[in-house]
């Protein structure tokens, strides 16, 4: 099984990671075991982020419209 790797290159945000929430801001990065549900819960500030999954997963992701 993979991970998923995320960097905040600039700005912040609050992420929902498993049952936990965190403020993720410039300099930040996480690791995201497989299986662990993440969801983007606000902008805090207008933000970059470089995401990289290993192996990557098809279909992983469903973006939700408002």
């Amino acid at each position: 099984q993979g991970k998923e790797y995320m960097i905040v290159l600039t700005g912040k945000a609050r992420f929902r990671i498993g049952d936990e929430v965190a403020t993720l801001e410039q300099g930040d990065y996480i690791a995201i075991p497989s299986g662990t549900p993440d969801q983007l819960v606000e902008v805090l500030e207008e933000f970059t982020i470089i995401g990289v999954r290993y192996p990557s997963v098809p279909n992983n992701k469903i973006l939700i419209e408002k």
